[in-house]
């Protein structure tokens, strides 16, 4: 099997906040899951059922995340709340697949991939971008808290 298409997660992937690297794992997972699913030939129910599970992980962790963005008072939050709302109804689009046809399963396979490498980038870049801000954030709660 064609293993050079598997996202596996490195230190560098994360955002030092235990919850949003939890989330961002999951979403990893379900896409290496579905990778698998169809090389292994194995497309139908399975893949649907893993599908609808990626579009609810990236639904709530984008609400999550965009909520703690809020919180933080992170000035990116903007531009980044459209690339959410863009991600999640590419994702949208993906969960609605189902199987009929070889081409239709290469366009999958396709399409989890360049998606799998699209969570890769955000992860690496925009979401790397809120990490100084909740450093920051969370330093100044601890002081603040430290005066209480």
């Amino acid at each position: 099997m064609d293993v050079s298409r598997f996202v596996m997660w490195k230190g560098t992937f994360s955002v030092e906040h235990e919850a949003l690297d939890e989330e961002h794992r999951k979403i990893i997972a379900a896409l290496n899951r579905l990778y698998c699913l169809i090389k292994e030939d194995n497309a139908g129910p399975a893949v649907r059922s893993v599908l609808q599970d990626l579009l609810q992980y990236t639904t709530l962790h984008c609400a999550h995340e965009e909520e703690l963005m809020r919180k933080w008072g992170y000035e990116g939050y903007a531009e980044h709340f459209k690339t959410h709302e863009r991600l999640i109804e590419r994702t949208r689009l993906l969960a609605d697949w189902s199987p009929s046809d070889d081409q239709e399963e290469h366009d999958l396979l396709r399409r989890i991939v360049s998606l799998n490498e699209w969570w890769v980038n955000h992860i690496q870049g925009p979401d790397h971008k809120y990490v100084p801000v909740m450093l920051s954030f969370n330093e100044d709660a601890e002081r603040t808290e430290g005066r209480a």
